[in-house]
């Protein structure tokens, strides 16, 4: 972790494994590289970060101070065997097209918005009779299209209960250490009510922040630095 910038980084290198033995080719001692991967991932997936060191000739445990970034949504198919990415293709298409349109939509009714004020009249006009609002308008602005997933979902998975299905992540909650040492500071959780809503726990006081909150927890100063992360298997709209 001391040189790890971004958390997927952090656990890659933790699947990997050096070891050093004979090598019949070279006919001496050589060094491989054993890469391990995910079979199954679970429904909810605690992440916690190396913080702390042992620091020699001071004998203390010292804080890594270092910047990690960590993602509001996770996508953990990099972790896994080909096996169980090839299980997840289906279902990881499926929502990134999910997530265009709805993206696509936001830009949609902002582009509509701005272009709907451009319009509005400087001068005071004279007051008009309400209409309706369309039907047919209406209907396409919130109707959703509704689909099956397990069309999309494989049968294996679906059946294997408390796995994640799908390989996508979204972040649950954090848990955050303020101080320079590891036998003091303090700790706090940080819980995600809705989107773009958290809950931040300090003790009894309770506050509500927003995501862009979240992202600043990623270390690199005396603030609050991630400890502890947890994801749970992204939701299926």
């Amino acid at each position: 972790m001391t040189d790890t910038n971004y958390m997927i980084n952090g656990i890659l290198e933790s699947l990997n494994e050096e070891l050093e033995k004979n090598s019949p080719t070279l006919n001496r001692e050589a060094k491989y590289i054993r890469k391990s991967r995910v079979t199954r991932l679970p429904q909810y997936l605690p992440i916690q970060f190396v913080r702390f060191f042992w620091k020699p000739q001071e004998q203390v445990k010292a804080k890594i101070l270092r910047k990690v970034k960590f993602p509001l949504e996770f996508d953990a198919t990099e972790l896994c065997t080909p096996e169980l990415q090839n299980k997840f293709s289906k279902a990881k298409l499926k929502i990134k097209q999910v997530q265009d349109k709805k993206v696509q939509k936001e830009r949609d009714e902002k582009r509509r918005k701005m272009n709907s004020d451009i319009d509005k009249p400087t001068e005071p006009t004279e007051p008009t009779e309400p209409t309706e609002p369309s039907s047919t308008s209406s209907a396409m602005d919130t109707e959703e299209e509704k689909f099956d997933w397990t069309d999309y979902l494989d049968p294996e998975l679906v059946q294997d209960v408390g796995c994640n299905p799908t390989g996508q992540y979204e972040l649950a909650a954090v848990l955050t250490h303020v101080g320079r040492s590891a036998d003091s500071g303090h700790y706090i959780a940080w819980v995600k009510k809705a989107a773009n809503e958290w809950h931040k726990f300090d003790d009894d006081k309770v506050s509500v922040l927003g995501d862009a909150d979240i992202e600043r927890l990623d270390g690199g100063g005396d603030w609050h630095t991630a400890y502890i992360v947890l994801y749970k298997a992204k939701k299926l709209e």
